[in-house]
């Protein structure tokens, strides 16, 4: 049932009721104008009978930002808990601030603009554009900055950016399946990915180990926090991921067969990491550390 009417007698404005798509009864206040009123309703039961009977799904007005609180909240039970770091740092340092109006209104353009706009060299934050940081605390001796390289500008790799743009395409993606808007903006009519947003192709990564010097002046930084050098120590023996070495657990460790049973890997696949004695030792320390018998050896340690 659809109306217009005024609920209570001399009341000024006037409402109306109707039924959606998914057959909710919905009250809406409109204004004193009951032609305004009419019109409204009928531009509302025209869109509940085009989506009923034709499938098309009018494009909701809520902005990008409120879209990403409900897109954090139901996509946050299915991701691990590294690449929910890794997305929502994403979503909050860089897609939040670059799109902060209404989700129906980011087309193709805006993303290629965001991403002209990344790829812009801007001031090194770690050496303040001058391309040298001190290594003692005199302040006498300096080097090379390690992440720009002396250029003393930085500007973000294609896998940064592919990473980015994954983020927000499976926003969009999720808006579609959601019902926030009626196609994809960044498909063509084929269902394809549009050129500008294809994934930019990404150097060859490359094999590097410490040397000595490295290695000591690792550990000897790890030194006054708690937990940090045992768990550097693990990590140089054995080659394990930050998650997979947090994941360890009293009952995970064989110490008679010196193995470490891996669950929580990269690519879902459990596997067995042989252990020396060095990091048997490191693992001994975490675990008498460690209260309980069944939790984890080490503690979750929070980005710096």
């Amino acid at each position: 049932m659809s109306r217009v009417f005024k609920r209570r007698k001399g009341e000024r404005d006037f409402w109306i009721d109707f039924k959606d798509a998914r057959g909710v009864q919905r009250r809406k206040k409109i204004g004193p104008s009951k032609r305004v009123a009419r019109e409204v309703l009928d531009g509302l039961l025209g869109n509940v009978a085009r989506r009923v009977h034709l499938g098309v799904i009018e494009d909701s007005t809520i902005s990008f930002p409120d879209f990403a609180k409900i897109w954090r909240e139901r996509v946050t039970p299915m991701l691990k808990p590294r690449s929910r770091e890794r997305w929502f740092g994403i979503l909050d340092k860089y897609l939040i601030p670059a799109l902060p109006g209404a989700l129906r209104a980011i087309n193709a353009a805006d993303a290629e603009a965001y991403l002209r706009q990344r790829r812009t060299p801007e001031k090194c934050p770690r050496c303040d554009g001058k391309g040298k940081i001190s290594t003692d605390r005199s302040c006498e001796r300096e080097e090379r900055c390690p992440r720009c390289k002396g250029a003393k500008v930085i500007a973000p790799s294609p896998s940064t950016l592919n990473r980015e743009t994954t983020v927000l395409k499976h926003m969009m993606r999720r808006a579609v399946v959601w019902e926030y808007l009626s196609r994809n903006p960044f498909l063509d009519s084929q269902g394809g990915v549009l050129a500008g947003l294809k994934a930019l192709r990404e150097p060859s990564g490359r094999t590097r180990f410490l040397n000595l010097d490295e290695i000591d002046r690792l550990l000897a930084a790890c030194e006054p926090i708690p937990y940090l050098k045992a768990f550097a120590t693990v990590a140089l023996n054995t080659g394990m991921r930050r998650n997979e070495i947090l994941s360890l657990t009293r009952k995970s460790i064989d110490w008679q067969n010196r193995t470490a049973a891996l669950t929580e890997t990269k690519n879902g696949e459990a596997r067995q990491v042989y252990l020396n004695d060095v990091a048997l030792e490191a693992l001994a320390e975490l675990a008498a550390a460690t209260r309980t018998k069944a939790g984890r050896l080490v503690r979750r340690l929070k980005p710096a």
